[in-house]
């Protein structure tokens, strides 16, 4: 098939102008009250959008990925440099691209003449499972929505089945087809109901300790003293209120020999270069962020040093499933978690410097997405905010403002309940077999 000819009919290029406002919409939609619905109607849109041209669909699938990825990490550009590196632009730019690679491969697949429903959701569906293998922060379910109630789907068969339901109905909906219009009627009332259905009563009192200190607090040696007798201050707070664990966030405790706590707690803190956290047992960060953590293509400094696993860490009799900060971003990692411990999450990070545009709230429901998909409940102590419980369904009963520390916001610790039991069923570990599956079924319907 010639490029012209994919890309210079009429009905093409109307194609290429939708694909143009479904990323805008969609990447925009994040950072806005309305936003699950808007990014929903984003997604749909676009999933719709191919015309049976396989390089035109490339072509289209590519930039509304450029388009809905650049503006979903619109913010990083300004918060990298305050590193004074300008190493922002690069990993913006970057990650837009990367972004852009599976939409284009998943329109590239799907793409037949008699542009089939089952090609669309099926590719879809493998280029998803595809991505959990990547160490980059690589996630089209992060990108179709961030509404706890419709994302049922990943909580039955992970993040492929909710993007197959995608493709399904776009492509019915594109070809005037009143089952897509159902489909995504039902994948409303089945959140709904999913969202409804009562759950166990959860048993562990926990304490999140946010210390609301400042930006690069962890940085200043000055101001060490001080945040040391705060945080202990908290942990006695905590103690009073009745917790059985207290929960610190990622770099909270200025020195490498964490303290005396007086009860079971997580110390969040630096050791011999190491991002750790520190109970019973102790675990170091494995996935560091580029350019911030590690250098990446020349750029950036080397931070910290990667931690090797696993990914389990114990206090007071309960095995936690770890993640520091972005980690929870990352399906492998959020993989290692399901395989390698029996409890509930801990997402400790320092979210002090995301304050900007709404982006710590975007980290706030990617991590609504990881309970969701690991089927856990999750703890989420963060430096200044967003601080958060969250249920396997994705509900918050606990959820802090977000403060900026600079301006001397006094610490904060927060007692919520949380259960501990292994769930009986982890998506997140079938998704690569699942993306196999889909991948055999698509290539037999090709042959046929």
């Amino acid at each position: 098939m010639r490029v012209p000819d994919a890309i210079a009919t009429p009905r093409s290029q109307q194609a290429t102008l939708w694909a143009l406002a479904a990323g805008l919409l969609w990447g925009w939609a994040f950072g806005h009250p309305f936003g699950a619905a808007l990014a929903l109607a984003g997604a749909i849109a676009f999933a719709g959008l191919f015309t049976g041209h396989r390089v035109g669909d490339a072509l289209r699938g590519g930039l509304c990925g450029l388009v809905t990825t650049g503006l979903w990490f619109r913010e990083l550009p300004a918060i990298w440099n305050t590193y004074g590196d300008g190493g922002g632009l690069w990993l913006w730019l970057g990650l837009a691209a990367l972004h852009a690679l599976p939409f284009a491969l998943a329109a590239g697949l799907s793409s037949d003449e008699h542009r089939g429903i089952a090609p669309l959701a099926l590719s879809l569906a493998f280029v998803t499972s595809l991505l959990t293998w990547w160490p980059i922060p690589i996630d089209l379910a992060a990108l179709l929505t961030s509404s706890p109630p419709l994302l049922w789907p990943v909580a039955l068969l992970g993040t492929p089945l909710l993007v197959a339901l995608l493709g399904a109905s776009g492509a019915m909906i594109r070809a005037g087809r009143v089952e897509g219009f159902a489909a995504v009627c039902i994948w409303v009332l089945g959140g709904a109901l999913w969202w409804a259905l009562p759950q166990p009563a959860p048993t562990l009192p926990v304490a999140v300790v946010q210390p609301n200190t400042g930006v690069f607090e962890a940085q200043r040696p000055s101001t060490a003293d001080r945040r040391s007798r705060e945080l202990v201050n908290l942990l006695h707070r905590a103690r009073a209120a009745g917790a059985s664990i207290a929960l610190t966030p990622e770099t909270s405790w200025p020195h490498a020999g964490p303290p005396a706590p007086p009860l079971p707690t997580v110390i969040g803190h630096v050791v011999d270069g190491h991002n750790r956290l520190t109970g019973d047992t102790a675990f170091d960060k494995v996935h560091l962020v580029p350019l911030a953590e590690r250098s990446f293509l020349g750029l950036g400094d080397q931070t910290f040093v990667a931690g090797q696993g696993p990914r389990i860490l114990h206090v007071a009799g309960v095995s936690f499933a770890p993640l520091i900060c972005f980690e929870d971003l990352l399906p492998g990692a959020l993989r290692e978690a399901a395989r390698d411990s029996t409890g509930p999450l801990l997402l400790a990070t320092n979210d002090g410097w995301l304050a900007l545009e709404g982006a710590e709230d975007k980290h706030l429901s990617m991590s609504v997405l990881a309970a969701v998909r690991t089927q856990r409940w999750a703890v989420r102590p963060a430096t200044s905010g967003r601080s958060a419980i969250i249920t396997p369904r994705g509900a918050l009963p606990l959820l802090t403002d977000t403060h900026d520390g600079d301006t001397g916001a006094v610490g904060e610790v927060h007692v919520g309940m949380i259960d501990i039991d292994r769930p009986w069923w982890a998506p997140v570990s079938a998704e690569p077999w699942l993306g196999l599956a889909a991948l055999l079924a698509l290539v037999a319907r090709r042959r046929t």
